[in-house]
Formats: structure tokens, sequence, C-alpha cells
């Protein structure tokens, strides 16, 4: 047997290999170099059940170098899985499917270059459809909605497609379980149907004061937006105050409670025992002390999904992939946070700190994006457990777009 120590020593190196190449991909090297980085990134979160994350990554690599045949083909594989193993969104995962396994195929020499005769093998190997694919490829929205743009440019949809808005309906936001388990003697409606829809729409609202702090912050002449009323104080120290900073700050506060809430709902639906005062995302998971999952987790179906959502936790601390979306976390509930465009403070234990507006923009996308993703994994977990429940104490499924 493993010891529970060295795994936690090994898993711990797991999540510093994604935080270098995240570090990587991110640095201004060749377009090859960062491409290949983010392969790597993708492929080790795809290990880790993190299809949202992944996709996003080995799309970036795509983008990057459009030669990386290798990306092309991680990319098609992790939609090929997604089709074979989800129920939402099928034509359109199948039409991009097929759009980036023919682009594989034409790539096989340049993947050999990259990754050798077996990736190229596995990526020939990839089956294609002999009929035309109906799905769409892409939801763009409203391309003369700015809203609907940024939604689609930060892939920010809260719904299971890889692409777009995945419908041209103006409620696009369609990600839901499928079916739940009765968990009343009274037969009424299960309470997580009440507890998803409130995840969705605070969602929703966090995504909205995030788009809408953006412009009222970043205007064309840097000067404060008009549609500000305030009239704030000179304090000549590079402070930027308003309307449009304190809505990024709640925005990013409302996406980091949304987390929170996410295991707040697993909590409650799996019957952990947890008081729910006492549980947040960072700690729900796993046991913090050892690094395993904890007993009520690791028990449930859908083993990619609550893997996904374990790893998820871990690479929310300071030196993992996502240090900056619980930026100010408790100074910005607590304390006095504003923006600066001079030296920010960054989080502190004071009354004041000040935050660099383009971190602040950054932190309240990362946790809007972390967000999602643990929407859409929290989604995958209870959809794992339902076919195991005996048919008379599921609840009517839901409509699927």
């Amino acid at each position: 047997m493993i010891d529970s120590a060295l795994r936690f020593d090994a898993d711990s190196l797991i999540v510093s290999a994604r935080r270098k190449w995240n570090t990587v991909a991110n640095t201004p090297l060749l377009p090859e170099i960062r491409a290949r980085a983010l392969c790597n990134l993708a492929n080790e979160l795809d290990n880790a059940g993190r299809w949202v994350e992944a996709y996003a990554a080995y799309a970036e690599a795509c983008d990057i170098d459009p030669e990386n045949g290798n990306a092309a083909g991680n990319r098609a594989q992790l939609l090929l899985w997604r089709i074979r193993n989800s129920h939402d969104q099928l034509g359109h995962l199948q039409a991009v499917y097929e759009k980036w396994a023919r682009r594989a195929k034409e790539l096989r020499a340049q993947t050999v270059e990259i990754a050798g005769e077996r990736a190229a093998q596995l990526w020939d190997d990839l089956p294609l459809s002999d009929e035309p694919v109906l799905g769409h490829l892409s939801h763009t929205g409203d391309l003369g909605d700015p809203y609907q743009r940024w939604i689609v440019r930060h892939r920010l949809a809260l719904v299971a497609t890889v692409e777009g808005l995945g419908t041209d309906d103006n409620r696009w936001d369609t990600a839901d379980i499928a079916a739940a388990q009765i968990d009343n003697d009274e037969g009424r409606v299960p309470r997580i149907f009440a507890a998803m829809n409130v995840l969705k729409a605070e969602f929703i609202v966090a995504r909205r004061l995030a788009f809408r702090g953006e412009e009222l912050t970043f205007t064309d002449d840097g000067h404060q937006h008009p549609a500000d009323t305030g009239a704030y104080g000179e304090t000549n120290d590079g402070a930027v105050y308003g309307e449009g900073p304190a809505t990024m700050l709640l925005a990013q506060r409302s996406a980091l409670d949304l987390l929170d809430k996410i295991a707040v709902t697993a909590n409650e639906h799996f019957r952990s025992g947890l008081m729910p005062a006492k549980v947040d995302f960072t700690t729900y998971w796993r046991d913090v002390k050892t690094g395993e999952l904890r007993p009520e987790v690791a028990t449930l179906n859908g083993r990619r999904a609550r893997l996904a959502l374990a790893e998820l936790q871990r690479d929310l601390s300071p030196n993992a992939l996502y240090p900056t979306a619980r930026l100010l976390r408790n100074a910005g509930t607590h304390r006095l946070v504003h923006g600066t465009v001079d030296l920010p403070s960054g989080p502190t234990r004071e009354t004041f700190s000040t935050v660099d507006l383009l971190d602040l923009q950054e932190a309240t996308l990362e946790a809007l994006w972390v967000a999602r993703a643990g929407f859409l994994y929290l989604v995958d977990l209870i959809d794992a457990e339902t076919p195991a429940l005996d048919p008379d104490a599921v609840a009517g499924v839901r409509s699927q777009v």
C-alpha cells in the first residue's frame, strides 16, 4: 500500500507541474513552445477529469500553433469521450469532434515530430462518421451584442458546449442535471433542482456584474464612465474609485461565494453530514491535512467528476493553477479595497488594500471560469449517481436543449 504522505507529495508535484506548464504557456516564447506547454497542461487536466479546462487549453494550443497535430488529436479525443459519456449537446460535440479528428489526421507528420509515431497512430484510429454531421460547430450569438461576444470570448456560457453559446435561443445557460432522487417522504420535487436553479442564477448575476464592471472601468478615454453618478474625492495616490472597480470586486466575490455554494449543494445532496456553515469549496472535496478524498466523496459514482472537483480544489491554492481566483477573498469582504494604477498593496490584513485594475479584471474572470467549471463538474457528478438509482425513486427527467 502506498503511504498517504507519499501520495500527497506526488499529488502536490502534479499540482506544481500544472502551474509550471501554465507559466510557460503565458510566457512570451515561440508559439510552438507555448502550444506544447498548453497541450501538456491540457493533458494533465484531462487526466484529472477536468474536461472543461482541458478543452479550453487544447483549443488555445491550436489557436497559437495551428500546425500542432498533437493538440488537434487530443482535442478530438476529449470530445469523443464526452460524446460517449454525456447526454447534452451531442450534435454540437459530434460536429466539433469531426472537424478536429480530420484536422489531426491531416497533421500526421507534425504529430510525429512533436509526440512520436504512437501518438500519430492514435489520431489515425479516431473514428469518422460516414454520414454528414448535422450538429452546429458553434452558436456565436448576436455579434452585435457586446455582452454575448464577451461571454463567447471568455467561454463563460453556463452550458456543456465547447464552443459558443450552445443555442440561438436567448436562454442559452441550459446546463442542468438530467434527473434526481426523490429525497423526502412527501414526494415533492427534489431539493437539488432548487439548488441548481439558485447556483445558475447566481452565476449569471456574477457574470453580468463582471461584464458591467469592465464596461464602467475601462473606458476609451480612461476617465470616469459617464453612467457613474458618484463624485469621488481626489486622494492623489493613483487610486481609481467608482462603480466599475467596485462592481468587478462584487463579481469576483459573488463567483467565489458560488464555489462555496457548489460544495454546500454537494454536501446536502450526497448527505455528507457536515454543517452547512462549515462547508467551503477549498476544504470539502479533500481532507486538507491528508490530501485524501473525503470518505463521503470517495464512494460516489462518477470517478472522473469527483476527481475533477477534488483537483479543482487543489488548484485554488496560492502556488497552484489559479492563484488569482481567490484574490482579495477575505479583504474584499471584510475590509476596504479599491483599485489603483499606482503600486498596489495586494491583499492585506489591514483596513485598506489596493489592487491593480488589470489584476482585478483577471481575478474576476478567473473566478468566473473556475465557478463555471465547478458547476459543470457538479452536474456530471450528480448525473453519474442517477443511473444507479431505483427508477421508482427518480424524479422526472429534465428537458435538454
